[in-house]
């Protein structure tokens, strides 16, 4: 009778294993099918125009390596057709469509361009080596969009939840595609649009378009610990996030109407010493939006924010408010640590356009900002919490090469400004009916910030100390050229 219960017991636990075997292959990887056929990228002949383009254009990338040129089919489920596809393959999205014309997304379209729609309905899941690359014809754009039965978080996955997988080490890019999960009815089923976790490789996502869903639209969020300058074979998880598009508009879910919550959300606490690895450059932010960026980092990383042109109406509430809990909404959250020992992670901020109704740049903790040429504009420009950690304002000389390209052609900021301590002064307004200053919200701060001093004028000074230059007379020279009077913020609170 005890062999019995024990035959018994181990068969349930054995069947409860494979349950749980078969539920997380649903769910983090593939299943197990033949592969699509593929083709020597170096070989592919008579392709559409757009997919011949890609290839020119990426020949560097693509050479040696196997392609897939797959068609838009309004009963295919795209992602099960990639998750097919071995690792370092690459996927190219063409223009031509086969059984019939797709559907128009449901919100405005970007670009006047007619879609070209990839329907899907699971993630899919990126492997090593993996690039998907839209390549539509001319006048076309490439859409991944949802069938109305998707029931999963996200639309791509990558790397894994507990695990580095440090053999793993070819990078994957993401290009020239639109991601839109909003269905007709305006909902959103989806938690994430780009999902990455711990890996030890890069995601390139540059040149896309991306409609923000319920939460948010890339999260690169790994919380296994790693010094990243132990070993130079173990870097971590890396995203480069260049030149996309990112809208937002309020959404529907259960008859409440909200606003997503973030555009980006990266959270790398436990890695340390990672450095360059995570970009946010070039990118444009439109339309309503909780936060374009909440960006978490571990002690001694470093991350670079460049050139961004954010212009994003903070008003509406988030699911996250609807469900109590508070938020901090704005443009940037950059968070630290509260290890007095350890080094703070180094956030970069240049030449970015920021304009949002709530507060621009938010610091939590222990952290080091590098802030150059950028123009911020909103109702108040700071907040800072747990104000008993010390942050520190970070040279921004280093910075003044990111600050001669301009974010758009109707930004000449950075181009009229001589060499020197001018080029990489901030400028402040404050939004309608905001009487903040530009240092309004921070204490026990230590360093200087460089703003214009029309604005940097009106600061109290109980509270901060005012000096001008006097150092040499070419820097003196350079700033009565630039700005006829350059104002240095030294922040010595609690020094």
């Amino acid at each position: 009778m005890i062999k019995l219960q024990r035959y018994i017991a181990r068969l349930i636990v054995t069947l409860f294993l494979i349950q749980a075997l078969s539920l997380n292959a649903r769910t983090t990887q593939s299943p197990t099918t033949t592969s699509l056929p593929s083709t020597l990228c170096d070989n592919l002949t008579g392709q559409t125009a757009g997919v011949q383009q890609r290839l020119n254009q990426y020949n560097d990338l693509f050479r040696g390596r196997q392609c897939i040129v797959l068609s838009a089919d309004p009963i295919e489920d795209t992602a099960e057709l990639i998750n097919r596809t071995p690792e370092n393959t690459v996927i190219l999205l063409s223009s031509n469509i086969i059984h019939g014309a797709t559907s128009t997304p449901s919100v405005t379209p970007a670009t006047t361009k007619k879609p070209v729609n990839y329907f899907i309905d699971s993630h899919i899941f990126i492997k090593g080596g993996m690039d998907i690359i839209g390549a539509a014809d001319d006048g076309f754009e490439i859409v991944i969009s949802l069938w109305p039965s998707f029931d999963q978080h996200y639309m791509v996955r990558m790397g894994y939840h507990f695990d580095f997988q440090f053999g793993e080490t070819r990078d994957s890019h993401i290009k020239h595609v639109t991601f839109q999960p909003i269905l007709p009815d305006n909902s959103s089923p989806i938690h994430t649009i780009i999902f990455a976790e711990c890996t030890n490789r890069r995601l390139f996502v540059d040149n896309n378009v991306f409609y923000l869903p319920n939460w948010i639209g890339v999260r690169l969020d790994c919380r296994e610990p790693l010094d990243a300058a132990a070993n130079n074979l173990r870097p971590g998880p890396g995203l480069q996030f260049i030149n996309n598009t990112v809208l937002a508009d309020s959404i529907n879910s259960n008859g409440d109407v909200h606003i997503p919550v973030y555009a980006l959300y990266i959270f790398l606490p436990e890695i340390e010493n990672q450095s360059r690895r995570v970009f946010v450059i070039e990118n444009t932010f439109q339309g309503k939006m909780g936060d374009v960026g909440h960006f978490d980092l571990g002690p001694g990383s470093s991350m670079d924010i460049f050139r961004n042109s954010v212009d994003i109406d903070n008003y509406g509430m988030t699911l996250q408010q609807m469900h109590g809990t508070i938020v901090r909404k704005g443009g940037f959250i950059l968070v630290g640590h509260s290890e007095p020992a350890k080094e703070p992670p180094l956030y970069n901020l240049a030449g970015n356009q920021i304009h949002v109704t709530g507060t621009a740049i938010n610091v939590e903790a222990l952290i080091e900002l590098a802030l150059a040429c950028n123009q911020l504009r909103a109702f108040k420009l700071w907040r800072q919490t747990k104000r008993e950690h010390r942050f520190k304002a970070a040279d921004p000389l280093p910075l003044a090469g990111e600050c001669e390209k301009p974010v758009n052609s109707t930004a000449a900021m950075a181009t009229t400004r001589p060499p020197g301590l001018c080029q990489i002064v901030n400028t402040w307004t404050a939004d309608i009916n905001s009487t903040a200053t530009a240092l309004s919200g921070l204490s026990n701060v230590e360093g200087q910030f460089n703003f214009d001093p029309v604005v940097c004028v009106t600061v109290n000074a109980s509270s901060v100390s005012i000096t001008t230059p006097v150092t040499t007379s070419s820097v003196a020279t350079n700033t009565i050229t630039g700005l006829s009077v350059m104002t240095f913020l030294a922040l010595l609170l609690n020094l």
